[in-house]
């Protein structure tokens, strides 16, 4: 449930970010999945070749602490997808569902999925690589 209060915190505190993430993976998740993918081992590859060397260390550690940020805040926005996909599959209801029943939906059904092995790692890796891609989509297209 940990990832089901993150997601309500990263909505809460980005909505603009999180809206236009969750617009980005519909629009394009396999994209969002490989961008997502193609940064977390480049940037990991980056990192430690910057921490081999003396000066590149005090790039490193900045470079670990944003890319676990935004390895958080994309896993939420992954959370919020699931969450969102499962609401509007069972319910019929006109609207859009509250944040926080999307979050704890979406957690729900990723801690279930969890307890299947291999298939519950493989799937939150997915989600989770997924939202990472699209946070980066979205914050490049702002900052780009």
């Amino acid at each position: 449930m940990f990832g089901g209060i993150v997601a309500v915190i990263v909505a809460a505190v980005a909505p603009k970010l999180t809206e236009q993430s969750l617009q980005r993976i519909r629009d394009d998740g396999v994209v969002a999945f490989l961008v997502g993918l193609g940064i977390s081992i480049v940037g990991a590859i980056v990192i430690v070749l910057l921490a081999i060397t003396g000066f590149g260390l005090i790039l490193a550690i900045p470079g670990v602490i944003a890319l676990a940020v935004l390895g958080i805040v994309g896993s939420a926005i992954g959370t919020l997808l699931v969450g969102r996909f499962v609401l509007d599959v069972v319910s019929s209801s006109a609207g859009e569902p509250d944040t926080v029943v999307v979050a704890f939906a979406g957690a729900l059904v990723l801690a279930v999925v969890s307890l299947v092995p291999i298939l519950g790692s493989l799937v939150n890796f997915v989600v989770s690589t997924t939202g990472f891609g699209a946070v980066l989509f979205v914050l490049w297209e702002r900052h780009g």
